[in-house]
């Protein structure tokens, strides 16, 4: 089945859910945007990864359909990042319960244009953790499309003792790098995740579930400039690199292949009584290899990476009020091993032969944070709601010979306030507005470069960006509106207009500001 087929079929099955959520009478049903954001955000187990445990959460009816377009641009921001960006999408979601079977589904596509981003010439997204990449010092406009769409479903065996569930999800994307040196990528990942559910008392939950997911990134890098080789750089992390020049002739292109496999676990502990608590556990494991070429490929490098996380939720529902406490661990290791190869000719020969690899660099990540959050009821929507939170970020990533580091620690505080407001006496037209505050701390930051080329653009310039980037103090301000109003009552029908912006400021003399706004219209029905 092809990806047109498959983008149709799940539309078909996403708008029969929307229709067939029209017609179910007899269950809790959505009716506005305000009831459906806090539906989404007081359930415990829809954020574990196993779809078995929606049935304990028990989502009421909805179905969401909205279009928005969103820009943000300035000065502060890595390197790779844009100094200006845009992005237009459409997307929609739906559940419906069929007897004893639960099923929600999404789809989503955006069109993303990002210009002047530096130091990145073979990935769509630069940020997600890989070190091997093409770059050049060219600022460049990315044009990247992005698709997505999933589902969820989850049904009792016998005595509702025990429950199944499976979860999939595919996501697809590509992007097109406008100047020389020029890129176009295509980029997908599938993702599986069945599991299980058990009561083993009237109050007591214990849960599992496994997920598998593979994803593949083919990058194709040319020059359209025929009178200028333009330089590159091949980067293995923390500013090591190999500066290059043009390609071996003009007629030919330079082919990257990027492809991953993870395999995780989840275990979950859930307890229902005045306060609902639930504990989780996962692990995933998993490895990216990097090849040149897509014929007599060259090995150039492996990221083996393994991630735990570790969650604690609790939640309290009373007569007007809400509560919600979440906590979270984060530990996540990589190491990045590079390849000695040695091209073979002949009629017989494979192509290129590894010769020899190791682990030359490493990459740690650890984060601990908590939320509490209280909400004000009014009736099915919130009528105010107040939210603190705190996290503390740590990242040590090193490249072994020659000896480099590259370490900063962080705080992070934050705090935010919605209010509605009722425009009608029926309560049929909502409004909300909020501001939110958050203050990033660097408690520390240090770049070492151990190696041969202090003076190349990859350590003098793009780490030094990095470098200054995470070194910085920043407040960022956003306000939130929701408007809401009722369509048809009959059908539950109500269309919203939400707007978000929000503004950074940096206390660092390298930086000035950045500032952003989305805003997306919409219906749930």
């Amino acid at each position: 089945m092809s990806i047109y087929q498959n983008i149709t079929f799940y539309l078909l099955a996403l708008l029969s859910l929307g229709y067939a959520n029209s017609v179910v009478a007899q269950q809790e049903t959505v009716d506005n945007m305000l009831q459906w954001e806090v539906g989404q955000q007081y359930g415990n187990w829809r954020h574990t990864g196993n779809a078995a445990g929606l049935l304990v959460d028990r989502p009421a009816h909805f179905s969401v359909l909205q279009a928005g377009y969103s820009s943000q641009a300035g000065d502060f921001r890595r390197p790779q990042e844009a100094r200006k960006s845009t992005q237009a999408d459409v997307g929609t979601l739906g559940n419906i319960y069929l007897g004893d079977l639960y099923i929600q589904g999404h789809f989503g596509y955006a069109r993303q244009d990002r210009r002047d981003a530096e130091y990145n010439a073979s990935l769509i997204d630069p940020f997600r953790g890989m070190p091997y990449m093409i770059a050049d010092t060219n600022a460049s406009h990315w044009a990247n499309e992005h698709y997505h769409l999933g589902f969820e479903l989850a049904f009792p065996l016998k005595d509702d003792r025990l429950q199944l569930g499976l979860a999939m999800e595919y996501r697809s994307s590509s992007g097109a790098k406008q100047r020389d040196v020029r890129a176009l990528n295509r980029f997908y990942a599938l993702e599986v995740s069945p599991g299980v559910l058990y009561r083993i008392a009237p109050k007591y939950r214990i849960g599992v579930h496994v997920s598998y997911r593979n994803h593949k990134e083919e990058a194709t890098n040319r020059s359209v400039n025929n009178e200028i080789d333009q330089g590159y750089f091949s980067l293995y992390g923390l500013g090591h690199s190999i500066a290059r020049l043009g390609y071996e002739n003009l007629t030919t292109t330079r082919q990257t292949n990027y492809e991953a496999d993870r395999i995780g676990v989840g275990l979950q502990y859930g307890f229902e009584g005045p306060w609902s608590v639930l504990l989780s556990g996962n692990y995933e494991v998993g490895a990216e290899n990097v090849h040149v070429g897509f014929m007599d490929t060259r090995p150039e490098g492996t990221l083996l990476q393994d991630d735990w996380t570790v969650t604690l939720a609790l939640r309290r529902s009373q007569e007007h009020w809400k509560h919600i406490i979440d906590a979270k661990g984060y530990w996540s290791n990589a190491r990045g091993s590079e390849y000695i190869n040695e091209f073979v000719p002949g009629l017989d020969s494979d192509g290129y032969m590894n010769r020899y690899s190791s682990v030359r660099s490493t990459y740690d990540k650890s984060s601990i944070g908590a939320s509490y959050e209280l909400i004000k009821m009014n009736g099915s929507q919130y009528s105010y709601r107040a939210k603190g939170r705190l996290a503390y970020g740590k990242t040590k990533d090193r490249y072994l010979i020659p000896s480099s580091t590259f370490a900063f620690e962080e705080m992070l505080y934050g705090a935010s306030f919605e209010k509605a407001f009722s425009l009608s006496s029926a309560t049929t037209s909502l409004f909300s507005i909020g501001v939110s505050v958050d203050y990033r701390q660097c408690l520390n930051a240090n770049y070492d470069y151990g190696g041969a080329l202090p003076n190349s653009l990859p350590v003098a310039d793009m780490m030094a960006q990095e470098t200054h980037y995470f070194a910085s103090d920043f407040l960022t301000i956003g306000v939130p509106l929701v408007y809401s109003f009722e369509l048809s009552t009959a059908r539950e029908t109500s269309l919203f207009i939400k707007a978000h912006g929000f503004y950074q400021r940096a206390d660092q003399t390298f930086f000035d500001h950045r500032k952003g706004v989305q805003v997306s219209v919409g219906a749930t029905f």
